[in-house]
């Protein structure tokens, strides 16, 4: 059974069309993928840096609470949890002085030194606490 010469002919052409899509489909993939990695880069690199570090007012559901005799047990109060991330730092100590005046502890503390004596790879891109539940002179403002 032989195939005539014209359905082979149809069928080599179809294939060349087939053949030159693709092709032209893949380059199509190939310089988007390039324009979004090499000429975008810095704006992609930028997202992902500011990707980190976002801000969410939650509002505790809480109130007071009571003993049966009408005394208040727990009340609400404001506090912070102050942390320092060494690799977004540029000047840690520094910023350790800052933040300790800011709180009000004292920049040689063990409380704030201690954090940072480690040294290891790890903590330089973990958030270092060094404040725990701060509470603020005045309350922040209600967003």
């Amino acid at each position: 059974m032989a195939v005539p010469i014209e359905d082979r002919r149809r069928l080599t052409t179809r294939l060349s069309v087939l053949q030159y899509v693709i092709t032209v489909i893949f380059s199509v993939l190939a310089v988007g993928f390039w324009v979004l990695q090499v000429v975008q880069h810095a704006k992609f690199e930028e997202m992902a840096e500011n990707n980190h570090q976002r801000t969410l007012a939650l509002r505790a559901p809480r109130g007071l609470v009571f003993d049966r005799r009408g005394a208040v047990l727990v009340e609400n109060r404001h506090s912070y949890s102050i942390s320092i991330v060494r690799e977004h730092t540029k000047d840690l100590n520094r910023t350790i002085r800052l933040l300790a005046g800011v709180v009000g502890l004292l920049p040689q503390s063990t409380s704030v030194v201690s954090v940072f004596e480690t040294g290891d790879r790890v903590r330089a891109i973990v958030p270092s606490s060094i404040a725990r539940a701060h509470r603020p002179e005045s309350p922040p403002p209600r967003a």
